[in-house]
């Protein structure tokens, strides 16, 4: 009897599951049409000043993400998109990312001069009238920076720029894209002749990231595309040395004045050719074998895929565009200035100014560990809290005395990292 009636419970939970995925999934059809709604636009200022100006909305065929978790439950990143219904004022539709601008606000020439930087959001594209209210991160909380009222009837919507059908390899597809994370690796500076390298280095990496944990768990939740685009020219331009090659996707390394930081010039070209693809996350290989990459959450991974540390880059970047995950090291040179306020908690889930540690992972540090925690190897693999981190030597904190957040001669996420990446994806890919 007591197995009967457990059985019973089981079966009672996965139909209330599978009917709360039923419901989400009817009324995603209801609210939205199935595509995907871009809005391009200028965030444009300096260090203590920001606006938003001339948005372009471009009408994209597919929607791939998530169909029922269309709420942000994390919340991370320095800016907020929200969507309400403009008759009933209901959330539809929110979600956290980054964006380069708000990085350039923390650098030295935001302080002396105004500049901008194209930026863009993906929504879902709505049936009715929306009301988009655009958020911007201060010290404590989001506040509004730009309210639009959308009317998905507007004759000025545009469709993508035409660009020729690149070749889409499915590197490894499980299911459809709604309910898994969907990443696509995309060539840049890679020429017609050099089309096997890109093809073959995307498996390598694929394999090997599937091999780290948490990643490890989840491989039937993840889906891997190649999209070759060739370059007429082979490689990346390279400010620092005067180098400069006629690519694809136009990347560059010196962003911001960092020679190791490697960004696209123009990301809304990456966008319209890949407009007809359902993705997640863009994951651009770069062919260089000069150390460098970057990682924008919710906005793309960049990374050197002809260097010695080309696993590392693709797991540390990956680690910033897709959880948000924060440096943890503090003895290389970046281009910011005092970017984390230690008089407020960092949203960022694996570093911590201690203001309001609860939040973080408090509850992971055993009792007989002392906070903060030496680092000493007496305490190595052990989840502390450990001094040093986001650029900082002081103030700001570490769950791991190392990470692959933290070094590049480490090849693992420390358990706090590995929580973070596994509540995301299970967010990205789960039923419930």
């Amino acid at each position: 009897m007591k197995f009967n009636a457990r059985f019973g419970m089981l079966l009672s939970l996965i139909f209330l599951l599978n009917t709360a995925f039923a419901f989400g999934q009817y009324r995603y059809r209801k609210i939205f049409t199935g595509e995907r709604l871009r809005m391009d636009f200028n965030m444009q200022g300096n260090s203590s000043f920001c606006e938003i100006e001339k948005e372009e909305f471009i009408r994209e065929p597919v929607w791939g993400r998530h169909r029922v978790h269309l709420l942000d439950t994390f919340l991370y990143g320095e800016m907020k998109i929200e969507m309400f219904d403009s008759l009933t004022g209901q959330l539809i539709y929110s979600r956290g990312q980054s964006t380069r601008f708000q990085e350039w606000q923390s650098t030295k020439f935001a302080a002396i001069k105004d500049s901008f930087i194209r930026e863009t959001i993906l929504m879902p594209f709505p049936r009715s009238s929306v009301k988009l209210v655009i958020s911007i991160r201060n010290a404590i909380d989001f506040h509004p920076l730009r309210t639009i009222w959308f009317n998905p009837d507007d004759p000025v919507i545009t469709h993508p720029n035409p660009f020729p059908d690149y070749e889409l390899v499915k590197n490894m597809v499980k299911r459809k894209p709604e309910n898994k994370l969907d990443i696509v690796f995309i060539s840049e500076g890679y020429t017609a002749e050099e089309r096997m390298n890109f093809l073959t280095r995307t498996e390598d990496l694929i394999n090997r990231f599937l091999k780290w944990e948490p990643y490890t768990k989840f491989t039937e939740d993840i889906n891997f595309y190649s999209l070759f685009v060739p370059s007429t020219e082979s490689g990346v331009d390279d400010p620092v040395d005067s180098i400069w090659i006629e690519t694809a996707l136009d990347l560059s390394f010196n962003t911001f004045g960092d020679d190791r930081y490697m960004t696209p010039a123009n990301m809304q070209k990456i966008y319209d050719i890949v407009s007809d693809i359902p993705f997640d996350q863009l994951c651009i290989l770069v062919n260089t074998d000069k150390y460098g990459g970057g990682g924008i959450y919710n906005s793309f991974t960049t990374l050197s895929a002809e260097n010695e540390y080309t696993e590392f880059l693709l797991l540390h970047e990956f680690g910033h565009a897709f959880a948000s995950l924060a440096d943890e090291y503090y003895t290389s040179s970046v281009s910011y200035s005092e970017y984390f306020d230690y008089s407020v908690e960092p949203y960022q889930p694996n570093i911590t100014t201690l203001v309001n540690f609860a939040s973080k992972w408090e509850s992971m540090v055993p009792d007989t560990i002392p906070v903060p925690t030496p680092d000493s190897s007496i305490y190595e693999n052990v989840v502390g809290v450990f001094e040093g981190a986001g650029y900082s030597e002081k103030g700001i904190y570490r769950p791991f005395r190392t990470c692959t957040m933290k070094s590049k001669s480490t090849l693992y996420y420390c358990p706090v990292c590995q929580k973070a990446i596994a509540d995301m994806l299970r967010f990205y890919t789960s039923d419930d």
